[in-house]
């Protein structure tokens, strides 16, 4: 399975610059966000294989990401990056980012699911 489209959400700008160019590299199509503030929209528009989310930008937003979430009508996978489990998500993967296996990582997650 071939990764195409990726939604990322993390706080810190730097870091959503920086998966935006592995995926980049990859010819993976990724929309970031730096807030979970209304997004339910995007996952409709784009049908992204995974909306991945930083775990202290979830932390901080919790509720809202889980009501964007629900909101939206096309069903995607929801992965954490977080050194901790959540079993309000599909998967998680562990922090920090690999740049050499990030997205071959996510590849295998999804294929797994």
């Amino acid at each position: 399975m071939a990764v195409k489209q990726i939604i990322y959400i993390n706080k810190t700008k730097f870091t959503c610059g920086f998966v935006e160019n592995l995926c980049k590299e990859q010819n993976v199509s990724c929309y970031t966000l730096q807030d979970c503030n209304d997004f339910s929209y995007l996952i409709d528009d784009l049908k992204p294989e995974a909306v991945i989310i930083d775990g202290q930008t979830y932390q901080e937003s919790e509720d809202t990401f889980w009501n964007c979430s629900n909101a939206a009508e096309f069903k995607t996978c929801f992965i954490l990056l977080s050194n901790e489990k959540n079993e309000k998500f599909t998967t998680s993967m562990p922090l920090p980012i690999n740049p050499v296996s990030f997205l071959q990582e996510l590849t295998q997650k999804l294929e797994s699911i």
